[in-house]
């Protein structure tokens, strides 16, 4: 008896087969209170991070900077990186240094939207 074998196989999909994804809450996590002391001390960190680069940011203006992120003990977990801070839109996390370090990179003016945060 010969036997073919088709490696091709025809599915009818079903009504059924298309639902929404079930709704789902993020799992946002809080580390304290996010203050004017603490917003000014970070936007001071940008600041600094912008001066020292703008030398380069002069010269080359789309070449992006890498910039070193140090993580809070208790946001150590990768489930807890700050992602919906450093995205696409202002400075995506490229890489790692070590423990609780995260690498971003930016230009000039994507640096300057974390500002906005």
């Amino acid at each position: 008896m010969n036997k073919k074998d088709y490696p091709v196989q025809v599915i009818k999909v079903k009504d059924s087969d298309h639902r929404p994804p079930p709704e789902t809450k993020p799992n946002i996590k809080s580390f304290g209170e996010l203050t004017d002391e603490i917003r000014k001390q970070i936007f001071d960190q940008i600041d600094e991070a912008l001066k020292k680069f703008e030398p380069q940011f002069a010269r080359w203006p789309k070449v992006p900077a890498v910039l070193k992120v140090t993580l809070k003990d208790e946001a150590l977990a990768k489930s807890y990186r700050p992602t919906s801070l450093f995205t696409r839109r202002t400075c995506p996390i490229i890489g790692t240094l070590g423990y609780g370090e995260v690498l971003v990179g930016g230009d000039r003016e994507h640096i300057q939207l974390l500002q906005g945060f």
